[in-house]
């Protein structure tokens, strides 16, 4: 069995394949969340692991920018005097060309 992620406003579906252990684990946690309040509670629970997952899953060039990128990327723009594109800070591929282009600009002269 699998467990179906399903996004329809950009008609994405996933199958994420589960063990049979899970499989039956996932099946037992189900029977618990009759009440409204305990699927809400699963659901966060469940929702604070699962985007912890997806970011990590996530290609390295999609993934947020690293702190080490971060920190770097605001010395170079503070010394050329110039602002970090918005794309970049969303990005570690666009992190990585701002770096590349700023670090060049400053050897450059």
């Amino acid at each position: 069995m699998g467990l179906y992620l399903v996004e329809p406003e950009h008609g994405i579906a996933l199958e994420v394949p589960l063990s049979e252990s899970e499989e039956r684990a996932l099946v037992l946690q189900w029977a618990r969340l009759k009440e409204a309040a305990a699927r809400e509670r699963f659901s966060l629970r469940f929702g604070k692991h699962l985007t912890s997952a997806i970011s990590e899953a996530l290609d390295w060039d999609i993934k947020a920018p690293t702190d080490a990128q971060l920190a770097y990327a605001l010395v170079l723009s503070q010394k050329l005097g110039t602002d970090i594109p918005p794309s970049a800070m969303s990005s570690r591929l666009e992190m990585s060309l701002f770096i590349d282009r700023a670090s060049a600009r400053l050897r450059d002269g």
